[in-house]
This record gives structure tokens, sequence and C-alpha cells, in this order.
């Protein structure tokens, strides 16, 4: 559920502390159309003054993926209602061509927005929901998910079939909502 991992455990199982547990920071992106053959095939991530941090992703397509500039604008009730700040989207834009006389903000195939899935922590969830025998999560993420996501499947099954995690120690992950500890602030860690 992404973003939207704290509906389910505040809304719906009425887990204390999980109305907030996992909330969603919009993320921008735009993808612009590349002079073939004429940019290296490698990721770049800068830094700029004010601590954004614009990534550039080249692709085999000849285009080239920018995101970066974020914020904490409100968690739309669904991805439908997702909106990007076309200035955000336009800044990126611009940003990509302060990087290389190869790319044009003129160029832009796509602009779009995201909610990353951050945990108030800023560790993933991931483990038994307390006071639940058969209630799991793995969220709060972040932009991490994708590559953390296989490890934790993983976890999630040993926990699941064998009650601990074989791999690693699962306690800093566990959720803590529902608990005397979690309830406290909502985050998880008491």
């Amino acid at each position: 559920m992404g973003p939207w991992t704290s509906t389910a455990l505040g809304d719906w199982l009425n887990l204390a502390g999980g109305s907030d547990a996992v909330f969603g920071h919009r993320a921008h992106s735009v993808v612009l159309s590349a002079p073939a053959g004429q940019l290296s095939p490698h990721a770049l991530y800068t830094e700029q003054e004010g601590g954004e941090s614009p990534e550039l992703y080249p692709r085999p397509d000849g285009t080239i993926y920018i995101c970066g500039l974020a914020d904490d604008a409100p968690l739309p009730a669904s991805t439908a209602d997702v909106v990007a700040d076309s200035n955000k989207l336009r800044r990126l834009a611009k940003f990509a061509e302060s990087v290389s006389d190869r790319l044009s903000a003129d160029s832009v195939v796509a602009g779009q927005a995201c909610y990353l899935p951050v945990s108030r922590t800023g560790l993933p969830m991931i483990g038994q929901l307390h006071g639940l025998a058969n209630g799991f999560v793995g969220a709060g993420h972040s932009c991490w998910g994708i590559l953390n996501g296989p490890a934790t499947g993983l976890m999630l099954a040993d926990l699941l079939l064998d009650g601990a995690c074989s791999f690693m120690d699962a306690e800093p992950f566990r959720p803590r909502l529902g608990t005397a500890d979690g309830a406290k602030d909502g985050t998880g860690d008491g």
C-alpha cells in the first residue's frame, strides 16, 4: 500500500499509532528525450544548495529520467488524485540544461509525481503487527523499496513461516504499533 499503509493500520485495523506511522513524501520527475548516443550511460547524483539533490538516469531508449525536488504535500486519497507541482517539473527540466548542453528543457516527454512511503522512524516497518496473529507489514522504505523489496520479502517469509528472521536481526524493523511503547508518539520507537 506504499504511502497509504497508514490507512490500513489506523483506519481499518485501528492500531494505536497506525494512522500516521507511514506518510507520503511527494517526489517529482521528468523524462527528456536525449540525442541518440551522445550521453554517458552512467547515472549522475547531484547536490545543490538548499539540500536539493536531483538525480539523472540515462535510459537505453534515448531518454533521460530526472528526479528530485520532493516536498510534503498532503497525501491524496487515491493514486488517481496525485498531482505534480508544475514549477518543480520546470525546474527539473531546466536543471538538465545546466548539467549538459545536449539536454533541452523543451524536450520533456513526461512529467509526474509520486509519493514515497516514509516511516516516522526513518526505518521500514517489517514484521508482525501487535495483537494480530496473521497481520504482517512491510512498508516505509522510501525510495529504497525497490532495492530492499527482496530482502523485505525474505524477512517476512521467515517471520511468517519460522517466527524469526534467519539472516539478520529483525528487531529494529519490528512494528511497535498498538503497543505501549509504540502508542506514545505513533512513530513505532516509543
